[in-house]
């Protein structure tokens, strides 16, 4: 878990950071937090996703708890629909990382407004989201177990 907790840190910084300004870009933070909660145990399904929902609110200088209170909103839609995921499958990280990116875009709503996230702009961000996850997966998930950030689980 303290893995996990310090690649979602390195990952929040780079996304609050340097990012931060350029629509278009994929959420990297919520395709961590997507890979964590598709892929993996369930046992520690809600922590991992509490965790990763910290570590981007005391990184995001305007947030006051809207990551970990969306991170929790996604463990519990995660436990629900891990019935119906191969879990580690490229097409599960790809698919929790698009919808999961809008899932957080849609209670972000009410909070911001649209911002940048209309149209064209908002599919390549939750596309692109989708892929990051997709990739988060194929190059976490593929190291030795006892390397892992989160613990392997069949599907």
């Amino acid at each position: 878990m303290l893995a996990l907790g310090a690649i979602g840190l390195l990952v929040a910084v780079v996304q609050h950071g340097a990012w931060a300004t350029m629509p278009g870009l994929p959420d990297l933070s919520l395709a961590l937090l997507a890979w964590a909660v598709v892929d993996g145990d369930e046992d520690h399904l809600p922590h991992r996703a509490l965790l990763l929902g910290v570590v981007n609110d005391l990184t995001d200088p305007g947030s006051t708890g809207f990551h970990t209170v969306t991170a929790a909103l996604v463990a519990l839609a995660a436990i629900s629909a891990r019935q119906v995921l191969f879990r580690a499958r490229l097409a599960a990280w790809f698919l929790g990382g698009t919808l999961i990116w809008l899932l957080v875009a849609v209670a972000d709503l009410p909070i911001s407004g649209l911002g940048d996230h209309a149209g064209w702009t908002a599919l390549i961000e939750a596309l692109g989201t989708g892929a990051a996850a997709a990739a988060f997966g194929w190059l976490l998930g593929g190291l030795p177990t006892r390397w892992r950030p989160i613990a392997p689980a069949g599907a």
